[in-house]
């Protein structure tokens, strides 16, 4: 049995409860205590609906994004939407959003918890909740702390549409040992050491920064967006990733938006495993850690960073790649293949040089120079003008064309080719 201690949001709850009697507003106490929550143990997590109004699927529900929404089919009550934590955790608390935007409504509903997916215990029994914008269209339901992995909310009305509609199910840990429990993630670190490059960095606080083992160093971008990606050499089977910051007090509680993406061993691509979700990073309650699971087989995994509470770039002191290693396929060798000869048709031959005449034609190669000596003149045809390149200018678009074929003038009428050679003079 772990030992039971007074955690972050139990003395903050008495302190707000002092302030309260001392005359504080209940609204500005209730949205401290809103503050101090913890880490959304829902955030990202996989969901799954009894259906879906097309446009409005149900991961919207744990996007960290209050603008999208998750609608199920129009008439179909009851309907139920369920969230996998990824692992047990102990939780105490669940929190339904619509957008803030919208007119309040109510929706009679229930919250149920699972260890196994099958088997569920109520949470928070069948009532009607109204969702006001006034209040940022947020509903809190307190419940006493349980060992769950699934969460499950059954909806059977809604006043403001025919159909179920829920924008965030946000699920938070109890004040045990002070820590909420993170869903684990298998295997050993594959990032420990390997290349890692960053889109930017800041001052000296360069990429390599990020798996040095050392959570007092770290990698910060140039500003957002920013990627950090490390190269694990392999193919690998994952299960996850660990983010982590300098566990210090001094660094400040901050959220990151953060979406994970993979490549493959044979892939010039990278594909989005894990969607851009906002993780809070705590040393009072998650040591400034962060675990984002998965499972896929890649070779390079990335972050990508959109944006960060404090106002800084990204920052990573740590990037832990967990899993193991996958099997290599075998290497075939095959027999070069050489490209086919490539034979130039007459229609694709270029155009000779203006002013300069082409190579002979094939039946010349085969004339040959007379035996004996021949008198100058009849040593080589006489000099002729060569043909001039057309001077006219071009007509943008039209199809330029060859220039006429260089022919060999005509022998001289005054030039024969002497057939016999001179007799020499006697005497």
């Amino acid at each position: 049995m772990r030992r039971k201690r007074f955690g972050l949001r139990t003395i903050t709850g008495l302190l707000l409860a002092g302030l309260v009697a001392a005359g504080l507003q209940s609204g500005t106490a209730t949205a401290a205590a809103n503050a101090v929550r913890g880490p959304d143990l829902a955030l990202g997590k996989s969901v799954t609906a009894d259906g879906a109004h097309a446009g409005h699927p149900a991961g919207n529900i744990t996007d960290g994004r209050q603008l999208s929404y998750w609608e199920g089919p129009a008439g179909a009550f009851p309907q139920s939407v369920r969230v996998d934590l990824g692992g047990t955790v102990e939780a105490d608390q669940v929190v339904l959003e619509l957008p803030s935007g919208w007119e309040a409504r109510t929706q009679t509903l229930a919250v149920e918890g699972s260890t196994d997916g099958n088997s569920s215990t109520s949470l928070s029994g069948s009532a009607a909740h109204r969702f006001d914008p006034a209040d940022g269209n947020t509903v809190t339901l307190d419940f006493t702390a349980r060992e769950v992995r699934h969460i499950r909310v059954r909806l059977t009305a809604n006043t403001g549409w025919n159909a179920a509609q829920l924008s965030e199910i946000e699920v938070y840990g109890s004040d045990d040992d002070g820590d909420p429990q993170e869903p684990p993630v298998d295997g050993t670190d594959l990032a420990f050491g390997k290349p890692v490059e960053a889109s930017s960095t800041i001052h000296s606080f360069v990429a390599a920064n990020a798996n040095d083992g050392r959570t007092e160093t770290y990698w910060e971008s140039g500003g957002h967006p920013a990627t950090l990606t490390t190269e694990l050499g392999a193919d690998a089977d994952l299960s996850g990733v660990v983010v982590a910051l300098d566990p210090d007090p001094v660094w400040a509680a901050r959220t990151q938006s953060i979406e994970v993406l993979g490549r493959a061993q044979t892939s010039d691509t990278f594909t989005s495993v894990r969607a851009r979700a906002d993780y809070t990073f705590d040393p009072g309650s998650n040591r400034n850690t962060v675990t984002i699971p998965f499972t896929g087989r890649y070779a390079d995994v990335r972050l990508r960073f959109t944006h960060n509470s404090s106002g800084y770039g990204a920052q990573v002191a740590e990037l832990k790649v967990m899993g193991t290693a996958a099997p290599n396929p075998d290497l075939v060798v095959s027999r070069p293949r050489h490209p086919p000869r490539r034979t130039p048709s007459p229609s694709a031959r270029p155009c000779a040089t203006p002013g300069r005449p082409p190579p002979p034609p094939p039946s010349m190669s085969a004339w040959k120079a007379p035996s004996r000596a021949a008198p100058p003149s009849a040593r080589s045809p006489p000099a002729s003008p060569r043909p001039s390149p057309p001077t006219s200018a071009r007509v943008p678009g039209a199809v330029t064309r060859c220039p006429p074929r260089w022919t060999p003038p005509a022998p001289s009428p005054n030039w024969t080719t002497p057939t016999t050679a001179a007799p020499r003079p006697t005497g």
